[in-house]
């Protein structure tokens, strides 16, 4: 189930990344889920975690309204050594030096 779940994530990723999901249901379609359970979806991404989801009814797709990309991986946990080198604020210190599962959103800047 889990690995279906990532699996789903990457699809719609790459989807929306090339600006090709089609209509609310096309995606849903491609994704295999019901329309309604990809609104439900939608909604978890936009406001729980922030993702910067938006539609256009002229080309018929969903986009990223912010550079960036949907990541849903584990990160390992780095040994002091490796972390030496690294700078960057509190959080993306703590997440990638606690190893826990985590679904991120990586935005370039």
């Amino acid at each position: 189930m889990l690995q279906k779940l990532c699996n789903r994530y990457e699809s719609l990723n790459c989807l929306v990344r090339k600006r090709a999901t089609g209509s609310p249901k096309e995606l849903a379609q491609k994704l295999g889920i019901s329309e309604r359970a990809w609104y439900k979806l939608r909604d978890e991404l936009v406001n729980e975690l922030g993702v910067p989801l938006a539609y256009c009814p002229v080309r018929r797709t969903y986009y990223y309204a912010e550079e960036g990309e949907l990541v849903f991986r584990f990160r390992r946990k780095l040994e002091d050594e490796q972390m030496e080198g690294l700078s960057g604020g509190f959080g993306a210190h703590t997440a990638v030096a606690h190893g826990s599962f985590e679904s991120l959103i990586r935005l370039w800047v």
